[in-house]
């Protein structure tokens, strides 16, 4: 895969159609700031490039469906995917963790939640310095909560 330096590095898996809106990626990563190497929970360190954004992705999810239960599905939108973004700094804590999904305040207050049990990050890099990135994530509504 080739990366482009000038763009933030993304990754996409194979899109799903919900009944009521275009397809919406599975789950999507973007991370700015243009790092050497993109930020990391403590589980994705040892892994690279994709990997590790797949890792990342993966360990926000599972933060998330812990601290949610099949009963929790019925608060917010099922129409519109769950963007999720918040900052690593250079020191690996996650700030400004801000949840969009139209339509209620309870789910985005329950991610936030979750997502401070996240133990601190691997900061990303660049030239070998540990530099602040944003990271956004998207999910598909269903795809937050744990499976039936």
């Amino acid at each position: 895969m080739r990366v482009d330096k000038s763009a933030p590095i993304e990754m996409q898996a194979a899109p799903s159609k919900t009944a009521t809106s275009a397809p919406i990626p599975e789950k999507n990563v973007v991370v700015s700031g243009d790092p050497d190497v993109t930020p990391a929970p403590a589980a994705c360190t040892e892994k690279v490039a994709q990997d590790r954004l797949d890792c990342l992705s993966h360990e926000v999810l599972s933060a998330i469906r812990a601290k949610l239960s099949s009963s929790d599905a019925g608060i917010g939108s099922h129409a519109n995917p769950v963007v999720i973004s918040f900052a690593v700094n250079e020191y690996g804590e996650m700030e400004g963790i801000k949840v969009d999904n139209a339509s209620t305040t309870d789910l985005p207050k329950k991610i936030i939640v979750a997502l401070y049990t996240l133990p601190t990050f691997a900061p990303a890099q660049k030239g070998g310095k540990t530099i602040g990135t944003k990271v956004t994530v998207t999910y598909p509504y269903d795809a937050l909560f744990p499976p039936k």
